[in-house]
């Protein structure tokens, strides 16, 4: 597997401030077999770190740090472009993920 510079950085970063963090989407996908092309780097940590860690890369600040409720998602999440590489880091506080199937919205961490 290639190194992704973004994901180095944030990692490190986590790491040193001994900040909790859940690696999801695409990456974790990849991380148990899947192919798929990655198209962004999602994690979560908890919310008293999300300010924080939007200081610490205010220079590729792209979203955020906000709530948005989109067709899929309730979240407050921070957005970065890292390198030309999408890093979306997300509040463990109430984010919820829309159910199609049954319409409902569930809480996700």
């Amino acid at each position: 597997m290639h190194r992704i510079p973004a994901l180095d950085c944030i990692i490190d970063y986590l790491d040193k401030g001994n900040i909790p963090y859940l690696i999801c989407g695409g990456l974790a996908a990849q991380a148990y077999g899947s192919t798929r092309q990655l198209a962004d780097i999602d994690l979560y940590v908890p919310d008293q770190f999300i300010n924080q860690i939007s200081d610490m890369g205010k220079d590729y600040v792209t979203f955020g740090p906000a709530h948005h409720i989109g067709e899929r998602w309730d979240l407050t999440y921070v957005q970065f472009n890292y390198i030309d590489q999408i890093v979306e880091i997300g509040s463990d506080k109430e984010c919820k993920i829309y159910d199609s199937i049954s319409n409902s919205w569930y809480a996700v961490v």
